[in-house]
Order: C-alpha cells, then structure tokens, then sequence
C-alpha cells in the first residue's frame, strides 16, 4: 500500500501461501479428472486375450519394484488359457490391483509374497485371483473400498477400485476381496 519493500518474513509468508494455494488448486484439478474419470469408462472392446500373456505384461511394470522390495511372486496361470476380454482395460484393472498389493505389504520387513493364481468356475468362467501378505482391510473398511472417492491411504484418490469394479462390470466380471487385517487380502 504504501509502496514499500516486503520483509524477508514476509515474502517468505507470500511464498507459502502462493505454494499452499498452488497444491490445493493441483488437489481439486486432480479431483475433478478422478470424478470425470468414473463417469467415462469406456465401452469395451472384446476380443480373444491369453491370460498368462497378459498377465505376464502387467507384472512386468513392477519386476523392479518386486525384486527391491523383496516379494516373493508366485504365479499359477496355465498356459493357453484364454478369455474374452478388452485386453487394455482389463491390464489397467490388474496394474491397479497389483499396485494395491505392493502397497499394503510396503511397510513389512518380511514375509511379502504376491500370488496370481487362476480356477475355472464352470465351464464358462475363470477366476483369476491376486493375493497378497499385506497389512489386509479391517472389516468396517472392506464394505466400502469399492465406493468411489473412500480411500484407506495417505494421498490415495479413492477411484482405483471404484474404476476397476466398473470396467469388470462393462465386460460381465466382477471384482471381489475376501481380507483379514494383518494377514493380507484376495482380490
């Protein structure tokens, strides 16, 4: 106002509230591309996908984050079997769930295995299953991870599992978790 030079104090407090405002415009930005994002999963497109192949090409996004972090992978997917599936969505699916994974069991110093095993219900239908040794869901917690924007971790967005659940859903799937705290969860 009265045209004078800031204080160092002062345009230290300018900064952080400029940083403060820039982080809380990030946040909201982010939030409403979450809130777009459920509302926009798009249709499928099946087609003929090799289970093992695919799975194959998601683990090895993480092969890194496996070997630093100590986890154990045990994979029991037969060869040649195959589903009908939109190969790009369904891969987003299992990225998610073995980020979720790695994640709960992040803070264990040992003990980390990550299993992807797959059975066949019927003669129709395969289910393919993720475990993991992780921290696992308290009970009053594991009715609502699919719901959209409900998060369990520290800077987590909530929409992971809400958007997996949708895309399964869009090609006749489903996406279920059976978890007990401290010995880890099955999805």
């Amino acid at each position: 106002q009265d045209n004078r030079r800031l204080t160092e104090e002062e345009r230290g407090d300018i900064m952080e509230s400029l940083k403060t405002i820039d982080q809380r415009s990030r946040s909201l930005k982010e939030f409403v591309q979450n809130f777009r994002n459920l509302n926009q999963v798009p249709e499928p497109r099946l087609e003929k996908v090799e289970v093992n192949e695919l799975i194959r090409e998601s683990i090895a996004l993480y092969t890194k984050d496996l070997e630093k972090a100590q986890v154990r992978l045990n994979m029991r997917i037969p060869e040649r079997q195959f589903i009908f599936a939109d190969r790009n969505l369904t891969q987003q699916v299992l990225i998610n769930l073995i980020k979720n994974a790695l994640e709960a069991m992040g803070n264990m110093k040992e003990g980390k295995h990550l299993e992807l095993g797959l059975t066949h219900e019927g003669n129709r239908f395969v289910q393919l299953h993720i475990r993991d040794t992780g921290q696992g869901i308290s009970p009053e917690e594991i009715d609502q991870i699919f719901i959209p924007f409900f998060t369990t971790k520290k800077g987590g967005t909530g929409v992971g599992l809400s958007i997996s659940k949708q895309i399964m859903q869009k090609q006749k799937g489903d996406i279920s978790v059976q978890s007990q705290p401290g010995k880890g969860s099955v999805f």
